[in-house]
């Protein structure tokens, strides 16, 4: 008589049938090739082509004042002598990069301070002719800034000179 044994034939069973499973889900596996790209663009730069001018002023008679230069150059005042012979200016500014992008403009949102020696006086209220954004056409663009220039009640006498930061960034 022969003995069968259940026990092994059943494990062979459920080993076997664990192999066809997988065996099907590998034939039911799939790839795709996707593509990738980049476009590498001209970075953006910018120079100052003129500084920002305040000319020549005075206080007059011991009172803290406001010298304006508006985007387009034009000087006002308020408290303060505008003198002649000076050339006052908006500053200006050319940007170039990549053809009809747009950037972004940055200007002080802080006064920044200009020296003469010891002496100083504060320049603020920035502002940029095409506000906090523009577009470059063909590679090119360009704006203005304008300020206000605070004299206090004794300013010292002197010509004050100084530096403020503007950026510019893709948008």
């Amino acid at each position: 008589m022969t003995t069968f044994n259940y026990g092994k034939t059943i494990a062979l069973a459920s080993a076997a049938a664990g192999l066809l499973v997988l065996s099907a889900v590998s034939a039911e596996a799939a790839d795709a090739t996707a593509g990738a790209g980049a476009t590498v663009t001209a970075p953006i730069a910018i120079s100052q082509t003129a500084a920002l001018e305040f000319g020549s002023v005075a206080s007059q008679a011991g009172a803290a004042g406001t010298v304006v230069i508006d985007t387009a150059g034009n000087r006002s005042s308020g408290d303060v002598d505008l003198l002649s012979g000076a050339n006052p200016a908006a500053g200006a500014f050319a940007v170039t990069g990549t053809g009809n992008t747009a950037f972004g403009v940055v200007l002080p949102t802080t006064p920044v301070t200009l020296n003469s020696g010891a002496d100083t006086i504060s320049v603020g209220s920035f502002v940029s002719s095409v506000g906090a954004s523009s577009a470059l056409s063909s590679g090119n663009g360009s704006f203005t800034v304008g300020a206000s220039l605070n004299l206090g009640a004794a300013q010292a006498t002197g010509t004050y000179s100084g530096s403020y930061t503007v950026t510019v960034a893709y948008e």
